[in-house]
């Protein structure tokens, strides 16, 4: 897998590790939580009131950090549809990458 290389990459590792102090503080997650099922796609988008939440193994959360540079990094606005990757999992909204220039 290539390497992550854009200037984007700083901020969202800032973010990462703000959402996984989030997660570990136990009050973000209901008990009812279901883990997702990752035997067939590595990535799972849910719809949670008006929270979309993103859902990955470390191959899938690299493979979409990937996508998204490879988006910025283009230089023009384009889009993606994940159904066409086939990294859903089976239980998975369906979901869509776009990237607008001003």
């Amino acid at each position: 897998m290539t390497p992550l290389m854009s200037s984007g990459k700083t901020l969202a590792m800032k973010t990462v590790k703000r959402f996984i102090h989030i997660i570990g503080n136990g009050n973000t997650m209901e008990q009812s939580f279901k883990k997702p099922d990752f035997s067939k796609g590595s990535l799972e988008f849910r719809v949670i009131g008006d929270e979309i939440c993103i859902y990955g193994n470390s191959e899938g959360l690299a493979w979409l950090a990937q996508k998204c540079l490879a988006l910025v990094d283009a230089g023009k606005s384009d889009h993606l549809h994940l159904p066409d990757y086939e990294v859903l999992t089976k239980t998975s909204c369906q979901a869509t990458l776009a990237m607008f220039r001003e």
